[in-house]
């Protein structure tokens, strides 16, 4: 049992901590959501449209599996994928598409398309942590 008017954990705790996660981030990426379809007459080929609601530096990290997988108490047919935010990026939901935009470690990364599975929220973190899927229907 803590003293009298002492905390546990000390208001701030994880925003005191998150501000030496980024220094570990060695990606960068654009999040956002659909916001339509784009036609292509030339090739006849239609394509979804997104948002860039956030771009910045993070954390892509295969997760162990080869697809079908169970993540978060789905089964998935693509690659798994964890990929940690700033702490102050915002939350996204289901969904969303994490495009990478440079990764000097895996150039093969660079323009992969991943989508938010599950986007888990918590009254304690350090990053803003999505779970992807490299399979758009995995994030239906």
């Amino acid at each position: 049992m803590p003293l009298p008017g002492t905390r546990i954990i000390p208001a701030g705790w994880s925003q005191h901590h998150a501000v030496a996660l980024p220094t570990s981030f060695n990606a960068a990426v654009s999040v956002g959501v659909r916001t339509g379809t784009a036609y292509d007459a030339e090739t006849d080929t239609t394509s979804a449209t997104w948002s860039s609601d956030w771009t910045g530096g993070a954390r892509v990290q295969r997760l162990q599996g080869e697809g079908p997988v169970d993540l978060a108490g789905q089964t998935l047919t693509g690659q798994p994928y964890l990929v940690e935010l700033d702490f102050a990026a915002p939350a996204f939901g289901r969904g969303a598409r994490v495009l990478v935009t440079a990764a000097p470690n895996d150039a093969a990364l660079v323009e992969a398309a991943l989508y938010v599975v599950v986007a888990p929220l918590g009254s304690e973190r350090f990053t803003r942590s999505l779970l992807c899927s490299d399979a758009a229907k995995d994030a239906e």
